[in-house]
C-alpha cells in the first residue's frame, strides 16, 4: 500500500515584472496558505517522507514551509516537474519514488490532470476540477512499488484547497 499527497505550489506573485516564470516567489496569501495545508495533512496523519518536487523557486518555497510544519521532508527536486504534463509526473514517480508516503509538488495543468486520471472515480469535492493553489488530495494506492503506478488505480481520502480552511489565506 502506497499512499500519495497530490499538491500544486501555493499562490505565487505575479509584482516584479521582467522575473522569469520559473524564478516567481510565493505571494503573501501563498506564505499564508501552505501552513494550514500543512497542519490539515497532519491532523490526516499524512506526514510525506519524501518527496518530487519541481525545480521552480515557488515550488520549493512552498515545500520549505510545509516543512516547517511537517518536519524534514526529504526531497528530490526535478526540473523535469517544472510545467509538467500528467505523462511526464506519472513516469517521475514510477522511475523516482522513494517512499511510503509521497508527496508530488508541481504546476497546473498537468499536476490537477495527473490527480483526476490517477483516480478511481472522478472526483465531486468543490475546487478538484480547478485544481487551485495549494490544493492538496490524499490518495490511497493499493501497490507495492511505485514502478506499479498507473492511471484509474487510486483512491480519494481526502482533498482539500485553502480557502475552505482559512477564508483569510485566499
Amino acid at each position: 500500500m502506497k499512499r500519495l499527497i497530490v499538491m500544486r505550489h501555493a499562490k505565487s506573485s505575479w509584482a516584479e515584472s521582467g522575473v522569469r516564470d520559473f524564478d516567481r516567489p510565493l505571494n503573501g496569501r501563498g506564505e499564508r496558505s501552505v501552513p494550514l495545508i500543512g497542519r490539515w495533512l497532519q491532523d490526516r496523519d499524512a506526514i510525506p517522507d519524501g518527496a518530487l518536487v519541481s525545480a521552480s523557486l515557488r515550488t520549493r518555497q512552498t515545500l520549505t514551509l510545509l516543512a516547517d510544519v511537517l518536519g524534514e521532508i526529504r526531497a528530490d527536486l526535478r526540473p523535469d516537474l517544472y510545467l509538467a504534463e500528467s505523462e511526464v509526473i506519472l513516469q517521475t514517480i514510477r522511475t523516482s519514488a522513494f517512499a511510503e508516503t509521497l508527496l508530488i509538488l508541481a504546476h497546473q495543468p498537468g499536476i490537477g490532470e495527473f490527480a483526476a486520471r490517477i483516480l478511481r472515480q472522478k472526483p465531486t469535492q468543490e475546487g478538484f476540477a480547478r485544481y487551485p493553489t495549494a490544493a492538496a488530495a490524499i490518495i490511497d494506492l493499493d501497490i507495492a512499488n511505485w514502478a506499479d503506478l498507473g492511471w484509474a488505480g487510486g483512491e480519494l481520502s481526502a482533498f482539500v484547497v485553502p480557502r475552505q480552511l482559512d477564508a483569510t489565506a485566499n
